[in-house]
């Protein structure tokens, strides 16, 4: 598995809004990557990894499936305890492999967790025609993106550009967005106020 690191300008934008005098939390979309894990260690911080790419409602992407029980899905797979607010989103690519309805759903379910500090951050693209690959992401420093090539995922592609996830993401607006080239997008969303 080939590894790469990448410079990020919008990560320490994350933590310039985190308060370290309180606990945070923070919730990565993907799995474990050791690296985040070693640079929250040093944070009082609470990790939820919860490897969504596996799970068989993101593989399947059933089309008969309500927004509302696709939502339900999406709340038993993250299974976050009741009153959480999560700090920190990390949703890497994994939104450019939801479909339309799947991510209406996954919005739905992240909602009761997101509270006025949320932050985000992701992966996004200028338009349709921009194809990326799934890949693994993790935080090897506060400005420095750790990528894995992904040969285990493979997920159908759902492109959306950051003006439709602004849309689908009710809960979130695209504060910062940085082209890096092939019209691939990094992104910053904050909790809507």
């Amino acid at each position: 598995m080939s590894v790469t690191r990448q410079p990020s300008k919008l990560t320490p934008l994350i933590f310039e809004r985190l308060d370290e005098t309180k606990p945070i939390t923070v919730f990565d979309a993907g799995s474990a990557v050791s690296e985040t894990v070693e640079l929250f260690s040093n944070y009082r911080c609470k990790l939820f990894f919860t490897d969504l790419f596996t799970e068989e409602l993101v593989q399947q992407q059933v089309v008969e499936l309500s927004v509302n029980d696709i939502a339900a899905g999406f709340t038993k797979l993250l299974n976050f305890p009741a009153g959480l607010k999560i700090d920190v989103c990390l949703f890497w690519d994994f939104l450019n492999f939801l479909s339309t309805p799947y991510l209406q759903g996954f919005a739905q379910a992240m909602s009761p967790f997101v509270h006025e500090r949320t932050v985000a951050h992701g992966f996004g693209v200028l338009n349709t025609s921009t194809r990326i690959k799934s890949q693994q992401y993790g935080l090897a420093a506060i400005n420095e993106l750790v990528i894995r090539s992904n040969t285990t995922h493979k997920l159908r592609y759902h492109p959306h550009p950051h003006a439709d996830i602004e849309k689908l993401l009710p809960d979130f607006s695209v504060g910062r967005t940085l082209l890096l080239g092939e019209g691939q997008l990094e992104m910053l969303l904050s909790a809507r106020t």
